[in-house]
């Protein structure tokens, strides 16, 4: 509820902008008001959640107005749904949490928050943040005090070797499709496959990224395939430079349409 009040709150400002303070009123008018059908355009945005220790992202559709940062931090802070827990989603926020004010500076976000965070919540909060390209840092303000500007780096060691951030879980997606998201992998590299009904394979790559072997670096690639509307299965793993066996395995439900 705490995202449409926002939401509604910009929408009305914009309102009273457009109508101004300084018009004469008019005599009120006999004739109906035309109605006007306008479409919705819907964004989706993502909220980062844990699965397995590491960020996840999820997504959540809304509408397209200067509130999706809104909506992001809605989504996070209502947590995982159902589905997202069946395949291992959490979150470490603490139960009733509620962000007290919000303030961008340039590129720094602030946010003010009412209750302590720990490690992995404040990861949580900065991943889902620093999704957009105005937001370089997040400064958190909670009873326990203020950071510096955090970023995405200072939470390494929560980040998987691969997050991928499209498609994202029960996401419905077609051919070709568009694989992205950051890594940290031994030279760079990770393979993924898509998988159809009965662990059919319909698509398999190596992924290269912009860098690797401790340093993370981004990758957005396509996978072209054939295949019946159902369930597929995203899969991303690497390659161990020790024994070549699968490591760092991450599993992404998603539809395909019929």
């Amino acid at each position: 509820m705490r995202v449409y009040v926002f939401l509604i709150m910009s929408l009305a400002a914009m309102l009273a902008t457009a109508c101004g303070t300084n018009s004469r009123p008019k005599a009120p008018s006999t004739t109906p008001a035309p109605t006007l059908s306008m479409p919705i355009d819907t964004v989706l945005v993502r909220a980062y959640f844990l699965r397995n220790g590491k960020m996840a992202a999820s997504g959540r559709k809304t509408v397209r107005t200067l509130g999706v940062g809104n909506a992001s931090i809605g989504a996070l802070f209502a947590g995982p749904n159902a589905a997202e827990r069946r395949i291992g989603f959490r979150t470490a926020l603490p139960v009733g949490l509620q962000q007290r004010r919000v303030v961008l500076d340039k590129k720094t976000l602030t946010v003010e928050l009412t209750k302590k965070l720990n490690r992995a919540a404040r990861a949580q909060i900065v991943t889902t943040l620093t999704q957009f390209p105005t937001i370089h840092g997040v400064v958190l303000i909670t009873p326990n005090g203020s950071t510096r500007p955090l970023t995405r780096a200072d939470f390494e060691n929560l980040l998987p070797a691969v997050l991928i951030e499209s498609p994202l879980p029960f996401e419905q997606v077609t051919s070709p499709l568009q694989v992205s998201g950051s890594s940290n992998t031994f030279e760079a590299t990770s393979r993924l496959e898509l998988l159809g009904t009965n662990g059919k394979l319909l698509a398999a790559k190596t992924v290269t990224a912009t860098s690797g072997t401790g340093t993370r670096g981004t990758f957005d690639v396509t996978l072209s395939f054939k295949a019946p509307a159902g369930s597929a299965t995203l899969v991303s793993y690497e390659n161990s430079a020790k024994d070549g066996s699968r490591i760092d395995v991450l599993r992404i439900p998603i539809r395909l349409p019929g």
